[in-house]
């Protein structure tokens, strides 16, 4: 996948873990994976020209006026559509997109992201339905972060006659203390790839000006913060000029967040003030969305309005009716001018007309209407990126070291080891200002630590700083913004325990940073007895070039219970080279795995225009490959990427992110296709072309479903193509491969109940035998317990098919996790099911992360069997509520993982399970027998525990581990 994106979307909180279908009776309700032939068609939708209506099913709540349908979901208690009816646009991310979606979603700005908040399933109750207003109100009780304990309520309400939808954020403290910055995460969905082409302008009125610009503006950042004079933020399509108006609470609001990683959504988010929440009390602010048309831009807003300047005044979209209404504007210090439309109905745009010249200008415009004013004073067609905003590396999450123009990520202690070498790394940070301008990083390490094979070829020098010998190593190059500036390896000669300082800093022309301050401590790495041979683990890195950078690097992955090395990086076209790298890691026992993007970046695509995909519009692009084309453009690409199966590898991960949520394709081969595929599987209903019904899915939801179930299909067939090729060129590979004797294949993210990316679902391609592994994604920054529900959602959705969890050990320095943290997930990983992990880690492997990867490899291996092969053990339960549980149980022998995440330790608890035979419960990390068992159901008192997370046996004798 895109790295740099995908970094991205961890820090905004997108996680790639679910997505909802458009149902058969409305948008938001989830329908059955795989179902097709038995959708109940609406010929046209039907809409409450007047008043109010309310639809409830068990998981959310649809709201419909003549101007807005909303549907609020249980899950997260969010805003899972917002439909602009009369511009026919929806806001809330639409269903057929992967990445995370909906309005209205809680996070804490010092945890910078609340996974349980986000999965949780919030209590919903219709609390008014009458012709005139609808009212619903989404409830849960927190049970960890530091809102713990707190209600955290959302109420929304839907007024006959306004164009806009009100939200009541209240927090309960209840009973406990806490301290944090409330903050709202909403992922907007425009048309069109914002990111590559001016297709939408941001708008905020900040304390320098009008912000006004668009995403692939060369001067913005990958997100900003809005330093707001007016607590509104607003984005505008420039296509169709159809808009999202959102205003807050101006005496709650801190800032607004905007994030723009994405080519097809963004996010507006407000950051609320830090509060101090006493036991008893609760928290309250008002949030209005508004959705627009015919404005071109924003330049003022309130909850009654938002208007925008044009050559022939000012243009003012009303959310409610404003009767007797009438507004002066000063220009410039001018004279005040005195202006009064025909009427100022709610839903239609109206001018105050006045003449504005070009050019930047400060105006003072008062509305009077309902008995009030309101007061605004903006400054007019303001210059591009002429604003007061904060670049995103200055959060207050963010811990990096930012000194003026230059700054570098890295943890404030760097952990290595006498035991072996780890993983160091560097990066730049988005912000330096210095951006492609030759720059100088310089490193200043101690001489009781050794740098290894750094890449770059940085030149050495010897010094004494305070009289201690000291190496200077000055990295040079262009500045670079992203985080994989520098790599190399590092170890110490410092005992366990021990520590010492290092420094860093850059040089460029006409300036320096000050050097920053590093600790080195040293970490004892204690050597598995043995590697797994079933299970599959393995680290990721940036590429084979920092792999062969590595020294013995074999030898050090086993020694820390890894069994795989990945192809990822190797040339495609160079075989001879990768059947040597097969070869070298089959000679150590080790097992190879290939990553490859399928249809991503095609060689050759844009030669071809008949492979070309084709947007709704006619738009046709050689960057995107047509999903039913089959012809020499595919086949090439299909020899490419399974030739890694000719050097033998055996187990292959694609990561094929084709379309990224662009909408295709609309060419007459898969118009053609489609029209087949309906009349075979809707014989009695009606076609209709998806040029027609994908205009407006909404008003065609059954439609718009079949849509996918067709695009599914052909995406099925398309990798059913890749799994044939890639075993039938590894059988005839005579390498024998490396791994299991039959081909193990995932695809990245590819999850039950889901769609990836349009056009592949796991049911289908699991069937079809194009994959046979799920391979989940989790950009999860140390969250364990999101790491254990995931994998036991997935399981019990596949039953017996292998799950091999794609994790990150980190990617920025707001995403970076503790070294035992890696062990918490790693753990909550294997005992809840899954049978293996691959990573991506952004930001290396340091010698803490490798010392608590290989106590659960030496903990796990030994259990392998009963991981593979075991069944989840039934009627296992804890006596504390915050204590989980995870077992799994292979004939005499079971697995359990117990943990708490809320608090620091595992409190004494009480544990009742079913043993498969008499037999003795083992402390598996020490050894130590805890409890003889009888068969059958067995209650056992367990004392405190110093850390989070604790794994137990059950069998005859302990597990062997050398811990």
């Amino acid at each position: 996948m895109n790295r740099k994106i995908a970094v991205l979307m961890a820090l905004s909180g997108v996680f790639l873990l679910s997505s909802s279908l458009f149902s058969a009776s409305w948008a938001g309700e989830d329908r059955k994976p795989g179902q097709s032939g038995a959708l109940t068609f609406a010929e046209g939708p039907t809409l409450p020209e007047s008043g109010v209506k309310v639809e409830q099913n068990k998981d959310s709540v649809k709201i419909e006026n003549r101007f807005i349908k909303a549907v609020i979901s249980a899950r997260g208690g969010k805003i899972s559509v917002l439909y602009d009816k009369q511009a026919r646009q929806e806001y809330a991310l639409g269903p057929s997109v992967d990445a995370g979606s909906g309005l209205f979603k809680d996070r804490i700005w010092e945890k910078a992201d609340w996974n349980e908040l986000f999965g949780a399933d919030f209590k919903l109750e219709i609390l008014s339905n009458t012709p005139k207003e609808a009212t619903v109100r989404a409830q849960y009780r927190a049970l960890s972060g530091p809102g713990k304990g707190m209600d955290f309520v959302h109420t929304y309400t839907l007024k006959a006659d306004e164009c806009r939808l009100k939200v009541n954020y209240r927090i309960f403290a209840n009973e406990l203390w806490g301290e944090f910055s409330p903050w709202l995460h909403n992922v907007v969905n425009f048309p069109g790839d914002f990111k590559n082409k001016n297709t939408v302008a941001i708008f905020s009125q900040t304390g320098r000006g009008l912000f006004s610009d668009t995403p692939s503006h060369p001067k913005f950042e990958s997100a900003l913060l809005f330093d707001c004079i007016e607590p509104w933020i607003g984005a505008v399509s420039e296509i169709d000029q159809k808009g999202l108006c959102m205003v807050v609470d101006a005496k709650r609001l801190n800032h607004f967040y905007c994030w723009y990683g994405a080519e097809y959504f963004f996010t507006m988010e407000p950051i609320f003030k830090k509060e101090k929440f006493a036991p008893g009390s609760s928290w309250s602010t008002d949030i209005w969305f508004i959705p627009t048309q015919g404005l071109g831009s924003y330049h003022l807003a309130t909850a009654e309005y938002v208007g925008g300047l044009t050559p022939e005044g000012l243009k003012i979209f009303p959310a409610v009716s404003l009767p007797e209404a009438s507004a002066t504007i000063v220009l410039d210090k001018g004279k005040p001018e005195t202006l009064k439309p025909e009427k100022v109905e709610a839903g239609k745009a109206v001018v105050f007309p006045f003449k504005v010249r070009a050019g930047t200008h400060d105006l003072k415009f008062q509305l009077a209407a309902n008995g009030k004013d309101y007061d605004h004073a903006v400054r007019a067609n303001s210059e591009r990126c002429d604003s007061e905003v904060i670049p995103a590396t200055q959060m207050g999450s963010s811990s990096a070291a930012v000194d003026n123009a230059a700054a570098l990520y890295s943890k404030n202690t760097i952990y290595l080891s006498p035991d072996m070498p780890v993983s160091i790394h560097f990066g730049m940070a988005d912000n330096f200002k210095e951006k492609g301008k030759k720059v100088e990083l310089v490193l200043e390490i101690p001489e009781n630590s050794n740098v290894i094979n750094p890449s770059g070829n940085p030149v050495t020098e010897k010094f004494l700083r305070s009289g201690k010998p000291y190496t200077k190593y000055r990295f040079s190059g262009q500045a670079q913004s992203y985080y994989n500036w520098c790599s190399m390896f590092m170890s110490t000669t410092l005992k366990p325990g021990a520590k010492d300082n290092m420094y860093y800093y850059v040089v460029w022309e006409g300036g320096a940073q000050k050097p920053q301050l590093l600790t080195i401590e040293s970490v004892k790495i204690e050597a598995c007895k043995k590697t797994p041979k079933r299970l599959l683990a393995g680290l990721g890195f940036y590429g084979t070039g920092e792999q062969k950078r590595w020294p013995d690097i074999y030898k050090n992955l086993q020694r820390v219970g890894l069994n795989t090395v990945s192809l990822s990086d190797y040339d495609c076209t160079k075989i001879p080279d990768m059947k040597e790298a097969v070869l070298k890691a089959k000679n150590a026992g080790m097992y190879t795995t290939a990553n490859y993007s399928p249809t991503c970046a095609i060689p050759g695509l844009k030669n071809n225009s008949d492979a070309w995909a084709e947007a709704a519009d006619g738009t046709r692009t050689g960057e995107f490959i047509c999903p039913a084309y089959r012809g020499p453009v595919l086949d090439e690409e299909i020899s490419r990427a399974t030739s890694y199966a000719e050097a033998g590898a055996s187990i292959i991960f694609w990561d094929a992110e084709s379309w990224r949520g662009r909408e295709f394709c609309f060419c007459p081969r898969c118009i053609g296709k489609f029209e087949v595929y309906f009349k075979k599987h809707y014989p009695r209903k009606r076609y209709l072309s998806p040029k027609i019904f994908e205009l407006d899915p909404q008003q065609y939801p059954e439609y718009h479903a079949a849509w996918l179930e067709f695009r599914i299909s052909i995406g099925t067939e398309l990798f059913r193509k890749y799994k044939d090729e890639y075993l039938r060129r590894l059988k005839l590979s005579g390498v024998g491969g490396t791994g299991p004797a039959q081909l193990i294949i995932g695809s990245y993210d590819v999850m039950p109940g889901r769609i990836y990316h349009q056009f592949q679902r796991f049911e289908e391609l699991y069937a079809a035998g194009a994959v046979n592994i799920c391979m989940p994604s989790l950009y999860v920054a140390g969250d364990a317990l999101k790491v254990g529900n995931t994998v036991k959602d997935v399981r019990k959705a596949i039953g017996k098919a292998r799950i091999i969890l794609w994790i990150t050990g980190g990617s920025d320095d707001s995403f970076e996790c503790d070294g035992i943290d890696q062990k918490y997930i790693l753990l909550e990983l294997f005992l809840n099911g899954a049978t293996g992990f691959t990573t991506w880690p952004y930001l290396g492997w340091d010698a803490l992360d490798v010392k608590y990867l290989s106590q659960v490899m030496n903990m796990v291996t030994p259990l392998e069997d009963i991981i593979m092969d075991g069944k989840v053990m039934e009627n296992l339960t804890a006596s504390n509520q915050y204590v989980r549980t995870a077992g799994l149980v292979k004939g005499k022998e079971a697995a359990i993982l117990i943990s708490d995440y809320y608090h620091d330790a595992l409190p004494a608890v009480t544990l009742k399970l079913n043993s498969p035979a008499p037999s003795g419960l083992f402390d598996v990390a020490t050894g130590k027998k805890l409890a003889v068992l009888k068969a059958g159901a067995n209650s056992i008192e367990l004392p405190a525990y110093p850390e989070k997370a604790r794994l137990l046996y059950i069998g005859k004798k302990a597990p062997v581990t050398s811990y």
